[in-house]
């Protein structure tokens, strides 16, 4: 930390890149946004539990969990217009208030129709807001280690995923309401990481030079960026076919996220069971990404080839899950798509900049997570509707798994296409370590 004079005669506190305060920003960051994560991602837990105390259908209570998780996809150019207007600590904990207070003001709900916009909408905007600032404060605050930072509060995702059984205790100790609250006032305490740690001078050690972290992002000319999307990106077949396979397969990709512990439940598997499972989809989700960006970080490997590998793995994985009728048939899905789950993510977000010129890249990311949104907002109702009209989930994951298996098959129309003009992974690599300086950009090389 280094102190530096203002204008006014104070001294003001300078932390400096990779230092340990830095580390702080990125511990809290993490802590931050796998809290709200870990509440979309063990949605499956909170399924029957909903569908008990309403007296709802599956498909009912399924769109609960799919708003919330969708908004904070839809929600991506707000929440990162909001920290270049606004500064991340600001959006930061303005995110993680509305969080708290969603998740307190739907412990008292009457039915369902109050959750689809307190818990659903509002959570999932203050859910995106965290990831957003998160990402952005910590690349300010990194250089040297930027991307192992970056990847950390990535993983929280995956790290959150495995409070499942915590989670599942809790509910069966004090209720799904008092859970709630409970969690809620965890999120006071990530307010308070966030206010403290998001601190918006940082010393840029490579040009020794002053950044902040709630200005970094303004035009010189005093006027505030506003990140704008660019419709050229549709013109680009190798984009436009990438994501209609990607928004084809997030109808079914996220459907176990939501109905696997009632399913489980249905079979005969008890719900604290049931909720370890999700032990086993985060540690290889995990696993997953790591193995799949070092996959995609060799010239000789196709990213799109990646994708679709995940994309099988995944299908055959929610296909099969009908042969499994114990706890460790069970732990061998959990397993296999928590692997083709984390795969899936980071090759597709992989994709979204991969077959984009550089200046369209940040158009491409935010269509992208836009029209993914709806997928993943409409997957696991449809999956719940099948199950309340046929009676069990053998339909639902035969559809999610099919689904999912097609829209594998998509990109195999750029076959008919003579490639020219894609750009390499190795040129995407090289693109995102020249860019380190810009927000925007730079919120994507978790991914």
């Amino acid at each position: 930390m280094v102190s530096m004079r203002a204008c006014g005669g104070t001294v003001q506190q300078v932390h400096s890149q990779d230092s340990a305060w830095s580390w702080f920003v990125c511990l809290s960051a993490t802590f931050a946004d796998g809290l709200s994560l870990s509440l979309s991602n063990c949605f499956a837990i909170m399924l029957p539990v909903l569908i008990q105390e309403f007296n709802e259908t599956r498909e009912n209570a399924a769109w609960v969990g799919s708003i919330a998780y969708s908004m904070s996809y839809f929600c991506a150019p707000l929440s990162a217009w909001c920290c270049v207007r606004f500064g991340c600590r600001r959006t930061a904990i303005v995110g993680t208030l509305t969080c708290a207070v969603s998740l307190i003001i739907s412990s008292f709900a009457p039915g369902l129709l109050m959750m689809y916009f307190i818990y659903g909408a509002l959570f999932g905007i203050g859910g995106g807001f965290i990831h957003t600032s998160g990402l952005l404060t910590t690349t300010k605050y990194f250089y040297k280690r930027r991307s192992l930072a970056t990847g950390i509060v990535a993983a929280g995702a995956s790290i959150g995923t495995l409070i499942g059984p915590v989670y599942q205790a809790l509910i069966d100790g004090v209720g799904w309401r008092n859970s709630y609250r409970i969690i809620g006032a965890l999120f006071s305490i990530a307010c308070i990481l966030v206010w403290v740690s998001y601190d918006p001078k940082v010393k840029d050690g490579q040009e020794d030079r002053t950044v902040s972290c709630e200005q970094g992002s303004q035009r010189r000319s005093g006027s505030c960026a506003c990140p704008s999307l660019d419709c050229a990106v549709w013109r680009i077949p190798e984009y436009t076919v990438v994501l209609i396979a990607a928004t084809v397969e997030a109808v079914g990709v996220y459907v176990p996220l939501a109905h696997l512990v009632k399913h489980c439940r249905e079979i005969g598997v008890s719900a604290q069971k049931s909720s370890t499972l999700f032990i086993y989809i985060g540690i290889t989700s995990f696993a997953g990404k790591l193995v799949s960006g070092r996959l995609c970080d060799s010239p000789r490997i196709s990213t799109l080839y990646v994708h679709q590998i995940s994309a099988l793995i995944i299908g055959a994985s929610v296909l099969m899950i009908r042969l499994a009728s114990d706890y460790t048939g069970f732990a061998i899905f959990a397993a296999c798509y928590g692997c083709g789950n984390g795969m899936f993510i980071t090759t597709m977000y992989l994709l979204f900049l991969n077959t984009v010129e550089p200046r369209l890249r940040p158009s491409a990311l935010a269509y992208g997570e836009m029209v993914n949104a709806v997928s993943i907002a409409i997957g696991s109702p449809i999956a719940g509707l099948l199950a309340d009209k046929m009676g069990s989930y053998i339909v639902s994951f035969y559809f999610s798994g099919g689904i999912v298996l097609f829209g594998a098959s998509i990109p195999l129309l750029l076959c008919f296409r003579r490639k020219k003009n894609v750009v390499s992974d190795r040129e995407l690599i090289e693109f995102k370590q020249g860019l380190k300086d810009a927000d925007f950009i730079e919120r994507e090389t978790v991914l």
